[in-house]
């Protein structure tokens, strides 16, 4: 079993950061040819100045399942939005089976 810990950041009232754990816990034997399916590299979103996400790297390979926990304000929403084109402004690069793009809309993202 393999586990990895990330961390999404977002700053409080003050500006101070606060991140929370992210844990992807994962058995990749088996895994048919175990290649990358998404992939989100270095995906930054603001709102209002406030960080809702900074620097977030995911991957997702054919046959995993995965969860995302976190702190209330952690950016798990903003991730999942960004992934489903509901956001189209971001700082970032996602990957669709190894090819850059962006998303207009969600109609994009399906």
């Amino acid at each position: 079993m393999e586990t990895r810990f990330g961390a999404l950041g977002a700053d409080d009232e003050r500006g101070t950061p606060r991140s929370s754990r992210v844990v992807e816990l994962g058995n990749r034997a088996g895994v048919p040819g175990g290649h990358t399916v998404l992939c989100a590299k270095r995906v930054s979103k603001s709102f209002a100045g406030v960080k809702a996400l900074h620097d977030v790297d995911f991957d997702l390979r054919h046959g995993e399942v995965h969860a995302l926990m976190g702190e209330n304000g952690a950016g798990k929403s903003t991730l999942m939005k960004i992934l489903a084109g509901v956001h189209t402004s971001y700082d970032g690069t996602i990957l669709v089976e190894g090819y850059a793009g962006s998303f207009n809309g969600v109609r994009d993202a399906e």
